[in-house]
């Protein structure tokens, strides 16, 4: 959720709760001012009903509002207020709500019953339309404020955007170092600020790491290839088996390592996206010119190929990785098969679809991509062939996945 909708939605549950707060308190407190004013009339009127008693003869007398009667055996009381309901008959003669103030007053011995009433309901709709017309404002005013407040923080925050694109496209590959711009805003400039200081000391980790790796593996290979050599000299030679034997561990060791050294300069260049001799590429053409060349191993190990390569799988890249992409696919194939398996290979335009027998009962299929990860124990393998395989096509922009079905590995790269 963005930082700005989660505020809005603050904003607006306020919102809701401050208008039912002040509609409900404005409701109350208007409502007991427009009784208390009532309350107020109705007494004045009581005071102007007792005057014309007093001045004349005739009974004032106006139903509903103005109630006057004679009353017997009943002393004079202080006035009293009350809800009272009566039929209005201009209505469909429907009970109306009124407040009802009643009153004895004597006079010369006798004692009148006054009873003024003034309509409820003329008050309470004067009562809704004012909290109306208050909540109409008050959401208009909101409604502006929200607005404003909009405008504002867009402005405000279209620095935060800008800098926040340029460290997203920001890669240690470049030779600039990551730039931000100032945005007037201490915490904001605060963050960039650290943001710079942590991605230049990341760089720099990063490009150390990948001259090491690099000078590394390239100045491995000499020595490794004159130990090796010179191991197999040595073998051609007659020594004490006790003694061929040790060499020959070392021989092996030396390949593996030369192998090794090998995958993982491989790997860093990758990685590091130094071929860039990119050419569409038919991988059905490269699959059925690898299959060729594995043809040994693969008559050694009785597997039988199967292939539907009748569509081009066409990618660009670069040919020394394609070629790497479909020795890895191929040698994984073979090596970690089965006596008497299968192999079957088919594509179209949008896939290449790679399926091959196990011996394994059930695979780690997700740790097989990471380094030095390995389906079975292989002298061969190193367990960095379909970590290659994976970084080749994360480069391609392709999808790889694999799963297991039963005796069957499958492994789909999709454009």
């Amino acid at each position: 959720m963005k930082f700005l909708v989660k505020i809005n939605r603050w904003y607006f549950s306020l919102l809701f709760i401050t208008i039912v707060l002040v509609s409900i308190i404005s409701y109350f407190t208007l409502r007991n001012l427009i009784i208390r004013d009532a309350k107020e009339k109705l007494t004045e009127k009581e005071f102007q009903i007792k005057e014309q008693l007093d001045s004349e003869a005739l009974i004032p007398s106006f139903y509903p509002f103005v109630e006057v009667k004679k009353v017997e055996n009943k002393q004079p009381e202080p006035g009293v207020f009350n809800i009272v309901y009566l039929n209005n008959k201009l209505e469909n003669n429907e009970a109306e709500p009124y407040l009802e103030y009643t009153s004895f007053y004597a006079k010369e011995g006798v004692v009148y019953s006054i009873k003024l009433r003034q309509s409820v309901l003329e008050n309470e709709d004067l009562l809704l339309t004012i909290i109306l017309a208050l909540i109409s404002i008050l959401i208009l005013v909101f409604i502006l404020i929200y607005l404003l407040n909009k405008l504002i923080t867009k402005r405000i925050w279209q620095h935060f955007e800008t800098n926040l694109a340029e460290i997203k496209d920001y890669s240690f590959d470049k030779p600039e170092i990551l730039h931000t711009r100032e945005t007037g805003i201490e915490e904001f400039d605060n963050l960039n600020k650290v943001l710079g200081q942590l991605t230049t000391r990341l760089r720099d980790d990063y490009l150390n790491t990948k001259e090491f790796a690099e000078n590394a593996s390239h100045e491995m290979q000499t020595p490794l290839s004159v130990m090796v050599m010179n191991l197999e000299n040595i073998l051609q030679e007659q020594l004490p088996e006790t003694i061929t034997k040790k060499v020959y561990v070392t021989y092996q060791s030396a390949l593996k390592l030369q192998k090794l050294s090998k995958n993982l300069l491989l790997l860093t260049r990758i990685e590091n996206n130094q071929y860039t001799n990119l050419k569409q590429v038919d991988i059905s053409k490269v699959i059925l010119e690898k299959i060729e060349n594995f043809e040994p191993l693969i008559n050694l190990h009785k597997i039988e190929i199967k292939t539907d390569l009748n569509s081009s799988f066409t990618v660009l890249m670069d040919p020394l990785i394609a070629d790497v992409l479909v020795n890895n696919l191929l040698s994984n194939a073979i090596n970690h098969n089965t006596e008497n398996g299968t192999i079957h290979i088919s594509c179209n335009r949008e896939r290449l679809l790679l399926e091959n027998t196990t011996d394994q009962e059930k695979l780690q299929v997700e740790e097989l991509f990471k380094r030095f990860k390995k389906g079975k124990s292989s002298v061969g393998s190193n367990g960095l062939g379909l970590a290659i395989v994976q970084s080749i096509a994360k480069l391609a922009g392709l999808k790889i996945t694999m799963e297991q079905d039963g005796k069957m590995v499958k492994v789909l790269l999709q454009k």
